[in-house]
């Protein structure tokens, strides 16, 4: 069991994502294993959490691709296929309430790992993240402008990240002039001009910010005092 309990209130991303991105991208398997263990306690009391269910998924994803990168073959089918059936769970049972988190989850680790899955999985990859990124900014477009400037920049450079690589250059040029518009003197504005410029089907676009809102330390901090 893990030491502490998710603090009443909390969403489960903000209980489980810093530690679930040392692995990630940092390849801490300590923290990523106690990221997992608290996904899966959630689970455990809670079937039916779809935004647990999708965070199981993207490091089941992670593992795979681990073992691919290993040359693990058969270990990386197995993970992947549990992947995929963790974000088949979550989007079975999503509410309107969790749908946003679940698109994003899903549409945030595909960005991460799609470039790294074997060959002939790749194209479906970069589609997951158009659909869970398109699904995500529609449910959010009375006021996506409002989001922060990490939630913007990823959903968009993700999708533009994701037209490039299937070859749709109409959407991917619309989606990188919205960057530079809406996102100006910002880390996204440098890579969607280049982007733009050279039109690579290989130009790396998102996971540039981190979600500093939604840190574990934020929710920690004491209260300020009043004067």
């Amino acid at each position: 069991m893990c030491a502490e309990t998710m603090p009443k209130g909390m969403r489960v991303s903000t209980w489980v994502r810093e530690e679930l991105f040392a692995g990630f991208l940092s390849n801490d398997m300590a923290q990523f294993g106690n990221g997992m263990k608290k996904t899966d306690e959630i689970i455990a009391a809670d079937p039916k959490a779809a935004d647990a269910l999708a965070w199981r998924g993207g490091g089941e994803l992670y593992l795979a691709v681990r073992e691919l990168e290993t040359g693990d073959r058969a270990k990386f089918d197995s993970l992947y296929k549990k992947a995929l059936a963790s974000f088949a769970d979550a989007k079975a049972v999503m509410t309107p309430q969790t749908s946003a988190a679940v698109n994003a989850i899903a549409g945030g680790t595909f960005t991460l790992f799609a470039d790294r899955l074997p060959e002939p999985l790749r194209q479906d990859g970069w589609q997951k993240i158009h659909t869970h990124y398109s699904a995500l900014s529609e449910e959010q477009k009375p006021f996506f402008t409002k989001m922060p400037v990490h939630h913007q920049g990823e959903v968009l450079s993700g999708l533009a990240q994701a037209a490039l690589r299937l070859g749709d250059k109409a959407a991917a040029t619309t989606l990188l002039e919205t960057i530079i518009t809406t996102l100006p003197s910002t880390p996204y504005e440098p890579f969607a001009k280049k982007a733009l410029a050279t039109m690579d089907a290989k130009a790396k676009i998102a996971c540039l910010t981190c979600h500093d809102a939604g840190r574990l330390a934020n929710w920690k901090a004491p209260a300020p005092k009043a004067d």
